[in-house]
């Protein structure tokens, strides 16, 4: 299947902006783009308001109360702030420093709608037949009654809920191969049976161990969980391939899938979080062409959202992948 890059320059999450000192920067969706052109591949770059998304959009699968929290000025605030977990339990500020700010929360949230527009813009590939990589995008945390782990709204899920209530397509596979578990969109699909999730991730640390409550929301399992221990990374790849196949094996047919194709597994990935799982570029690059071959072979249409990836290396994975489909013409039928 053909794969279209699609890049918007309009809604970057470039969080130190924001007084937020948090390893995302802006330049990531950049370089792609601009390596990829390099190369002599289209992109698709949206320059243009896209008018795609509905209030109704977000309330279909996140809770009333909370939109209208993000939609309120006076406690837009505190949902960024619980969200990208700025404050420490004495008040003080944790990884912000607001003197050096240049934009508003607001433009922030205006940003995050921009980039779950973008996903839903993004799918309409596969509605065709094709694949698309979305340069951003894999907010895989937020959760029905709020935003976590620096994801406010779920994009991914929201997206495959718009198609269904659109009845553009009847079920989708989410494949969630980050560094942490895709706890948000385990809590958001718990109780729907059109929607089938994998999240192959780091068997302890965030979000796991951040509670001693068993039935906290973030434990809510996927279709199918693949925990991975730390110095484990040699059995990543044969864990994964028969997690796909558990995975058909329970849902067997879909519309499409979505892939949250986090760059957080990296060894080279700044964030502390993430560093109980550690892969090389090359197994980095394997993992993501194991997953494009296993959805290739089944003839599923796939839109490819980012999910985690920090510091100055936090592009190579998506590169290295990237340049393979195209060099190898695995981007075409």
């Amino acid at each position: 299947m053909k794969m279209q890059i699609v890049y918007n320059p309009h809604s970057t999450l470039a969080l130190l902006k924001y007084g937020i000192q948090i390893p995302v920067t802006d330049f990531r969706d950049k370089l792609i783009a601009n390596a990829m052109t390099e190369r002599g591949v289209r992109i698709d770059i949206i320059d243009q308001k896209l008018n795609l998304l509905q209030r109704s959009d977000l309330t279909r699968v996140h809770q009333k109360e909370f939109i209208a929290r993000l939609e309120n000025p006076q406690t837009l605030t505190h949902e960024i702030m619980s969200c990208f977990e700025l404050i420490n339990s004495d008040g003080s500020y944790h990884r912000y420093s607001p003197e050096t700010a240049v934009w508003e929360f607001s433009h922030l949230y205006q940003c995050i709608l921009g980039k779950v527009e973008t996903a839903i813009y993004a799918a309409q590939y596969c509605l065709k037949g094709e694949n698309a990589f979305l340069l951003g995008g894999g907010f895989h945390h937020a959760m029905s009654f709020g935003g976590r782990g620096f994801c406010l709204l779920n994009d991914i899920v929201i997206t495959s809920e718009k198609l269904r209530a659109e009845k553009k397509i009847n079920s989708a596979w989410i494949i969630d191969v980050d560094a942490h578990k895709g706890d948000g969109t385990a809590e958001l699909t718990q109780f729907n049976p059109h929607l089938s999730t994998l999240s192959i991730h780091m068997k302890s640390g965030w979000p796991l161990d951040s509670t001693n409550d068993a039935n906290a929301p973030w434990l809510i399992p996927s279709t199918v969980d693949i925990e991975i221990a730390k110095g484990e990374e040699e059995t990543y790849l044969d864990k994964l391939k028969e997690g796909l196949l558990r995975l058909e094996s329970h849902h067997p047919q879909a519309d499409m899938a979505i892939v949250v194709l986090g760059a957080d597994p990296y060894e080279k990935d700044e964030l502390p979080s993430a560093s109980l799982l550690n892969l090389t570029l090359s197994q980095m690059k394997e993992r993501d062409l194991l997953v494009h071959q296993f959805l290739r072979d089944r003839k599923v249409p796939v839109l490819y959202v980012m999910g985690g990836g920090y510091g100055a290396h936090s592009h190579e994975p998506y590169l290295e992948f990237l340049t393979a489909l195209f060099e190898c013409g695995l981007s075409k039928t």
